[in-house]
C-alpha cells in the first residue's frame, strides 16, 4: 500500500467524537470535508464540490443517506487530492469494487461503545447545537415533549432502533486488515478518563497508516487541547451512570451484537432476546 499522501476516508459512527479523530487528520494537512454537527449529508455535497469534485453522479435532495455514503466514497475513490471525507457509515456494496483492488482511498473507522453513542445522542438532542439533518431534529422534537428521562431513552432504545442500523452496516471495518480503526476511547487520553499509552499508541498506529508520522508531536497536542469539546463529561465510563439502569438490559438485548462485535462487553450477560 503507497504511503504517499492522498484522499482518505473517515467512517466515524455517528456521536463516537468525529471531533477527536479530525484534529491528528487535520494537522497532517488533509482538507477536512463533512466533519461536526452542522454539516448534514446535503452541506457535506456542497463542500465536497467546492474542493474540486465536479457533480456527475446524479446527487438529489431525496437520495437516502447510504445511497450518499456511498456516493462520496466513489468521489473520493476517483477525485485526485488530499482531502479527508468524513461520513458516518459505510455499508458494503458495489461502491467497494475499486477499493477492494487497490485499497486507495485509504480507509479510517472510528467507533465508540453504543451505549455511550446513545447517551452522547440523548444529550445532543437536549441541546442547542442541532444541525440542518431533519431525522435529528425530529427526534429531538420528540424527545424534548417527552417528560422523563426514562421515557426518552425508551423512545430512543426501541423507537428509533433504526439509528443503530449504520452501526450494524459499518461494522465489518473493523475486521477488514486494510482499515485502520481507532475508537473514541482509545484516543481520549486520560484528560477524557483513557489511557494516555493507549493513547499515544493508537495515534502512532494512525499516523503511521497515514504516511505522516513526522507530524506526531504536533498531532497528540492537538488531541490533549483540554478546551475541545471533546471532554464534555471527563470520563470514557460516564455513560454507566446516565444509563438507566432499567432500560439497560433492553437495549443490550437490542444491540448486544453490536457492542460485542466492537469489542466491548455486555453488562447485563444477556443478548438471547
Amino acid at each position: 500500500m503507497s504511503k504517499s499522501k492522498s484522499n482518505i476516508v473517515v467512517v466515524a459512527l455517528h456521536k463516537s467524537g468525529t471531533n477527536l479523530i479530525r484534529k491528528p487528520v487535520s494537522v497532517c494537512g488533509y482538507e477536512v470535508a463533512g466533519q461536526g454537527i452542522a454539516e448534514s449529508y446535503s452541506y457535506l455535497w456542497v463542500k465536497w464540490c467546492m474542493l474540486g469534485a465536479a457533480i456527475s453522479s446524479g446527487y438529489n435532495m431525496d437520495s437516502t443517506r447510504s445511497e450518499l455514503a456511498a456516493r462520496f466514497f466513489r468521489k473520493a475513490y476517483t477525485k485526485k487530492g488530499t482531502n479527508a471525507i468524513f461520513i458516518h457509515w459505510l455499508p458494503l456494496g458495489k461502491h467497494l469494487r475499486g477499493w477492494l483492488t487497490d485499497s486507495n482511498p485509504r480507509i479510517v473507522f472510528h467507533y465508540r461503545d453504543p451505549r455511550a453513542i446513545t447517551v452522547s445522542l440523548y444529550h445532543y438532542l437536549l441541546s442547542d447545537k442541532m444541525g440542518s439533518d431533519p431525522l435529528m431534529k425530529m427526534m429531538s422534537k420528540i424527545v424534548r415533549h417527552l417528560p422523563s428521562k426514562e421515557e426518552r431513552f425508551q423512545f430512543l432504545i426501541e423507537g428509533c432502533a433504526s439509528y443503530f442500523d449504520p452501526i450494524r452496516e459499518s461494522v465489518w471495518l473493523r475486521f477488514h486488515p486494510d482499515v485502520l480503526s481507532t475508537s473514541y476511547e482509545s484516543l481520549v487520553g486520560s484528560a477524557g478518563g483513557g489511557n494516555d499509552d493507549i493513547q499515544e499508541a493508537s495515534l502512532h498506529h494512525l499516523l503511521q497508516y497515514l504516511g505522516q508520522e513526522q507530524m506526531y508531536d504536533k498531532a497528540l497536542a492537538s488531541l490533549r487541547d483540554r478546551d475541545s469539546r471533546t471532554f464534555r463529561t471527563g470520563h470514557t465510563d460516564g455513560w454507566r451512570s446516565e444509563f438507566p439502569e432499567e432500560l439497560l438490559e433492553r437495549f443490550e438485548n437490542l444491540h448486544g451484537d453490536i457492542i460485542t462485535a466492537l469489542g466491548y462487553e455486555l453488562l447485563t450477560g444477556r443478548n438471547d432476546k
